[in-house]
């Protein structure tokens, strides 16, 4: 926060018996004392360029569990993740890279405190694992969930000069833009974010990646933001129709379609977030639905 300090200028006059004296200068204003960056945003400074130094480094083959634990977690399959990561711990208690993946493990589960505590852990270790860069990513976004827009803006910028244009952590930084009401900002960043999503997916054959959904949806967002009516209307059908089954967005389209004056549409897409919010037709809304989140392993 800037220090705003007021002084008050005093000319003081001697007395017509010194005339050769000069009046005193004013008192220069107190100057606020250097500002110390947070520990948080300390360990972030010095992590950066221990983990920047191992961009190439080579890392020993994964233990047969953690080989097992990474593959469940590309898969999804968060169950199954969640046990082999316990019995990874047992057998390897001061594993990095399975101490990372418990705290990704807390962050898709919602329990962004945990998550924390594991991603600042693996800061103040240091590269330890393949692509350790993803531990300032999932640090972003989980502060960012906290509500700590600050240091996850500085997190989420690190991990952008590690991996420049990961459109993941792109998404993120438009949240974040999106939160602090910087329409014009969130706006760019969903614009880049999607289109590296697309780049990328024209490079894999023209499977979409499903991350796309959310991002239109966050596009949508900040044109609601801007006041640009119809091309909310727009990005939130676009996301509607590549995952029909995010009830936030179907709820944000209602206000769009409201404030259009479409009100068939708008009784339409209250249904919907009715229907998904209750648990029919997709099933009960998770704490992170549907995150918008790398590859827990993405070897390139």
């Amino acid at each position: 926060m800037n220090w705003v300090g007021c002084a008050l200028v005093l000319s003081l006059l001697l007395p017509g018996c010194a005339k050769d004296a000069a009046p005193q200068k004013a008192a220069a204003p107190p100057q606020p004392p250097p500002s110390e960056p947070s520990p948080h945003a300390a360990l972030i400074q010095q992590a950066l360029p221990l983990f920047a130094a191992a961009a190439e480094r080579q890392w020993p083959a994964p233990t047969q569990g953690m080989a097992a634990l990474n593959l469940a977690m590309s898969q999804g399959r968060m169950q199954r993740a969640r046990k082999l990561v316990g019995q990874e711990l047992s057998l390897h208690p001061g594993s990095a890279e399975a101490s990372f993946a418990a705290g990704v493990l807390y962050f898709m589960g919602g329990a962004y405190g945990g998550a924390r505590q594991r991603f600042e852990r693996e800061l103040e270790r240091g590269p330890a694992f393949v692509e350790p860069h993803r531990v300032f990513h999932f640090y972003g976004a989980c502060l960012l969930r906290l509500g700590e827009g600050s240091l996850a803006r500085q997190a989420l910028v690190a991990h952008l000069s590690l991996r420049p244009g990961d459109p993941h952590t792109l998404y993120y930084l438009g949240q974040l833009a999106l939160q602090e009401g910087q329409a014009p900002q969130a706006l760019t960043r969903f614009q880049q974010a999607l289109l590296e999503f697309e780049r990328r997916s024209t490079a894999a054959g023209g499977q979409p990646d499903p991350s796309l959904a959310k991002v239109h949806a966050g596009l949508g967002n900040a044109h609601l933001q801007n006041g640009d009516l119809d091309a909310a209307d727009q990005a939130m059908r676009r996301s509607l129709a590549l995952d029909p089954s995010q009830a936030d967005v179907h709820y944000a389209h209602w206000r769009v379609l409201l404030r259009l004056g479409d009100r068939n549409a708008a009784a339409s897409a209250m249904e919907s977030f009715e229907r998904l919010k209750s648990g029919l037709g997709g099933g009960p809304l998770q704490p992170n639905q549907n995150p918008v989140t790398p590859p827990f392993v993405n070897h390139r």
